[in-house]
Parts: C-alpha cells; structure tokens; sequence
C-alpha cells in the first residue's frame, strides 16, 4: 500500500495538460452546423410531403367516380349570362338580336321567346285570307346565326297565343305541343344550348276523360306547368322535369293558377310580386315571373299599375332582393303616346336579374336596373314590332 507521500511524489511529477480552446469551439460550431443542416432538410422533406399530398388529394377530387355533369345544370338561373334584347320590326325580314340582324326570310307578326342561347320565333300564317287559312306551324330556333327548325305546332292559330311556345326567364329551354309530321301531339322540351330534348310525352298521357290537353303555362327551374280540360272539369298541373312526375293541383281564389305556380315565382329570381307589400303581395300572374307587367308614366316615373286600361297605382317587389322596384324614365326623355293616348310602358324581357327591358306606346324600349330604377332609351320607336314573351299585336 503506497504511503502519502509516495502519492504526493507522483503528482509533482505529473505534467499539467494543455486546454486547446480554440479547437473545443471549432469542434462545436461543426456540430452545431450539422444539426441545422439537418432540421432544414427535414423541413424540406416536410414541405415536399404535404405538396405531394395536396396534389394527390386533388388528383382523386376530379377522378372521382362521381357524376361529371350535372344532368340539370342548364335549369339553374344563377349561372344564366346576360340575355340579349330580342324584336322584329313588322316591316323587314329580320329579328334583332342584340346588335345583330337575324335574316327570318319573311316579314309580318312574328311570336318570339327568348332563352339563354338565342331565340326561339314562329312565323306569321303564310296566307290567312285564303279558304281555308294556310298556316305556318313551323317552329325555329336561331343562336344569332342562321334559323334552325326545332319543331312543329300541333295547331296554329290566326290569334297566335303566347302560350304557343314558352321559355323561362332564365336557361335554355324551351317548350311546345309538337306534331311531328301530322302524328300524334307530344309536350316537347328542348335544351336549345344543345339541341337535346329534355322531355318528350305524348299529351294522350295526361288527357282528362273526354277531355283535352294540353296548355302550356310556364317553365320555371325544373318544374312544366300546364292544363288540361273536360266537360265540368279544369286541373292545374305541374311536370318535375328531373322526377317526369306529376302532381294536380286545385285553382286557387277563384284563378286558374296553382297556389305551387304563384310560390315558385316567389321563390325564383326574375319575378315580381305586386301589392302594398312583400308578404301581403301577390306574384305576378301575367304570361309567367313578370312578363306583362305594365307602367304607367308618372311625370319621370313608370309606377307599376294593376291594370293599365284602368290604371290603379300599386307597388312591385322584385323576387331577387323583395325589395320594391323604382323606375325612373331617363334623364331628359320625354314619354310619348300610341293612337289611343295611352302611355304605358310593358315588361317584356328579363336581361338578367336586376335589368328588364320595358316596351313603350310607341314600340321604343328601355332597359332599367332594378337596384336603382334608372332607365335608358335602347331603341327609338316609331315602328310597329313584336317583342319578345308578349303576345303580337293584332
């Protein structure tokens, strides 16, 4: 066993070792330096993976195995674009489109009805003097370009009713009793943005018994009205172009329109409801969502009126905002009068959802905005014309 001494000997010969600072620190700074080159590529690493996820992620959204195309997509009044205003001047041979001159090859009365894609018109009967009449029951369809022949009418009529072809304020389709070659009549509805026939039905389907059918009312969203008649007898009905079910339903305060008719126009853009109020107002019931309504000229305003022989001022909501709607002629205008000294303006074309355009006695038209009732002179008058949705002048 070493002594104290023998140890305290040792150490005084032991040599004091020597502290390399400056490689201690060198050393550090290489780890240290390591370690942040490994957090970055781990956040690469990180940022990578969620960019691949994301992209996959998209890649199995639009390979889904679920619809592609939506089957009703051409119902939906909110992707509908800004319509083009539509007329025929009596006194040439052509229906303007907008800016453009549709050539129809035949001048006179024609019935026009407009969609999201074009126009739809029938032409005036070729000779009603003779005996018997010779009528025109083609129907034609033009995008802007030249007319194409969609249909034919089961029995035209020398009135030429509004009710002999219909579209709706919004979309692209359109509908008529059609008799093909003399056969039997079908209710026809076509998507005029691809030429495909959503519905086509034989109207033997819905005939009352020793009754008749059918009358075409209006296309609002999905939903066909119509109705069909008998000895004592008078049903409403309603087709859901999406279900082809149909649903009867009782006229209601002593009309002949469905209480589903009068809440559709409610529920949808580009109608109006007309009384003292919103909730106390009842929807229009003119040719279909508005169409009809008439203006009486008030100073520089058009206020909407009951009945524009008898004018009784009331208030018209618009369906899009239930706000009410307050026209105002434009600035510097002066309103003229047809032959009977009546000044009224009518509605006849939904543009989009806050813009109309109005007929005025002398055939001129105006485009208003519904959000601040200001108006504009689009077309002088002067000349007799038919205008779209509204039944031609005799």
């Amino acid at each position: 066993m070493n002594s104290f001494d023998d140890l305290s000997r040792r150490v005084d010969r032991m040599t004091a070792p020597t502290l390399d600072v400056e490689g201690l620190i060198a050393r550090g700074e290489q780890r240290l330096h390591r370690r942040r080159v490994t957090a970055v590529l781990a956040a690469v690493v990180v940022v990578a993976l969620l960019a691949v996820g994301s992209l996959v992620a998209s890649a199995t959204q639009h390979n889904s195995t679920g619809p592609v195309d939506n089957p009703n997509k051409h119902h939906q009044p909110s992707a509908s674009p800004t319509r083009e205003i539509v007329y025929s001047n009596f006194a040439d041979r052509f229906v303007h489109f907008g800016d453009r001159r549709v050539p129809t090859g035949q001048s006179g009365v024609l019935h026009l009805d407009v969609t999201d894609n074009g126009f739809v018109y029938t032409a005036p009967d070729r000779n009603p003097y003779a005996h018997p009449p010779v009528h025109d029951a083609r129907v034609w369809f033009s995008d802007g370009g030249t007319p194409q022949q969609i249909g034919t009418l089961c029995q035209p009529s020398l009135s030429r009713l509004p009710d002999e072809v219909i579209t709706a304020n919004a979309g692209s389709l359109a509908a008529w009793i059609d008799c093909p070659d003399s056969g039997p009549p079908d209710i026809v509805v076509l998507d005029t943005s691809t030429g495909r026939e959503v519905l086509r039905e034989p109207t033997a389907r819905f005939v009352a018994r020793a009754g008749t059918c059918c009358a075409l009312n209006a296309l609002i969203g999905d939903q066909l009205y119509f109705d069909r008649g008998g000895p004592g007898i008078f049903q409403a009905l309603r087709l859901d172009l999406s279900t082809r079910q149909v649903s009867k339903y009782v006229p209601i305060g002593g009309t002949l329109l469905p209480a589903a008719y009068l809440d559709d126009i409610r529920s949808n853009p580009r109608g109006l409801v007309v009384g003292d109020t919103w909730s106390s107002g009842t929807p229009t019931d003119g040719i279909t969502d508005g169409i009809g309504q008439a203006f009486w000229v008030d100073g520089a305003r058009l206020v909407p009126v009951l009945n524009a022989n008898e004018p009784s001022a009331t208030t018209a909501f618009d369906t899009t905002t239930h706000r009410p709607i307050r026209l105002h002629l434009p600035p510097g205008y002066h309103a003229h009068h047809d032959a009977l000294g009546r000044g009224d303006f009518w509605l006849f074309e939904w543009l989009n959802d806050d813009t109309v355009a109005l007929a005025g006695p002398t055939s001129e038209i105006l485009t208003c905005q519904l959000s601040n009732g200001h108006c504009q002179l689009a077309v002088a008058g002067g000349t007799a014309r038919s205008f779209a949705h509204l039944q031609p002048p005799a």
